[in-house]
């Protein structure tokens, strides 16, 4: 997750961010901030159930469940704000705007898995997977600005858009089901229903963002929030 998210932002940011017109507001540098910060509290996490401390694990884990709530309500608001810019530069390509499908999946499988994590934290075995899906579910754009910059044009049919975006997702669902089947014989039964929950919002998501009405309900959410910073 740390290689897709350094790589693919590292890429974005000479060729894409430096560049962009209309300048990103202000909400799109705290909203990397604070996901930022979470990558760290679950390596820390990580790191802290590896040491055996499990008593500061569950203590910040309790806190790191309202740092969770405040990336849900920053995650829309970064891509509503984003796309009210692009729709306020009458100029520019709105083509972008249906991408909201993505996001919002993203952070509603972050949102699911998380509080999957909360309820199930006394099975460590499902709780653990929860918590690695719901890192999962928001691992895409990250690797999806590797694609961004390698391939241009930008795929533009369903299955290779779908891979393109959601490779890396595809990738780590890969290597949590080789570890179940390698440590265990078989998949763990919450990581199985949660993959396969995943990767249907996934495929969703990118029907979505084919569909001529989602574009339309998408520039109309936009404009209903019109926040542009």
């Amino acid at each position: 997750m740390w290689a897709g998210l350094i790589a693919g932002f590292g890429l974005d940011i000479p060729y894409y961010f430096l560049r962009e017109i209309p300048r990103p507001a202000f909400i799109i540098y705290v909203h990397a901030a604070v996901f930022t910060a979470w990558m760290l509290i679950l390596t820390a996490q990580i790191l802290l159930i590896q040491s055996r401390r499990f008593v500061l694990h569950q203590r910040i884990g309790k806190l790191a469940l309202g740092w969770a709530a405040l990336m849900m309500v920053l995650g829309p608001a970064a891509a509503l704000t984003k796309d009210a810019g692009l729709l306020a530069a009458h100029a520019a390509d709105l083509s972008f705007i249906p991408f909201l499908s993505v996001n919002l999946v993203d952070i509603g499988g972050f949102g699911l898995f998380t509080a999957a994590g909360y309820f199930l934290r006394r099975d460590p075995a499902s709780h653990k997977r929860m918590m690695m899906l719901a890192m999962v579910s928001v691992a895409d754009p990250g690797f999806s600005r590797i694609t961004g910059v390698l391939l241009v044009p930008y795929p533009n049919t369903f299955w290779a858009y779908l891979i393109a975006t959601f490779y890396g997702n595809f990738l780590l669902l890969g290597l949590m089901a080789g570890w179940d089947l390698w440590r265990r014989g078989t998949l763990n039964r919450s990581f199985a229903i949660g993959a396969g929950l995943l990767v249907a919002g996934e495929v969703g998501a990118i029907a979505l963002y084919f569909s001529p009405a989602w574009k339309a309900m998408a520039i109309a959410i936009t404009r209903a929030w019109g926040y542009s910073g």
